[in-house]
């Protein structure tokens, strides 16, 4: 499973960002993770590899009781722009 957060447009000092994605429901987390995206040129998807990410530190990046959740600070010393990152899930059946 993976879910985009939401494209943050401006992503001031300081501030923490985060997303993530759930699981279908007989299914529970068994990892997970991230990935940056940049958002498309001229109406083109997503694609990996924002520079911004690099400047975002990640505060954390766990399961939840139905996926997977990230957050980052952005402690760059400045305001970010267009941060996206795709949350992603490797979901198993329930025992």
């Amino acid at each position: 499973m993976a879910a985009d957060s939401d494209l943050f447009g401006i992503v001031l000092n300081g501030a923490v960002v985060g997303g993530a994605v759930a699981c279908p429901a007989d299914k529970q987390p068994l990892a997970g993770g991230f990935e940056p995206l940049v958002p498309g040129v001229n109406g083109n998807p997503p694609t990996p590899g924002n520079g911004n990410m690099m400047f975002l530190t990640l505060v954390s990046s766990a399961p939840t009781t139905n996926g997977w959740s990230v957050s980052f600070r952005n402690s760059s010393g400045q305001s970010r722009s267009n941060v996206q990152f795709r949350v992603w899930a490797l979901c198993v059946f329930q025992q």
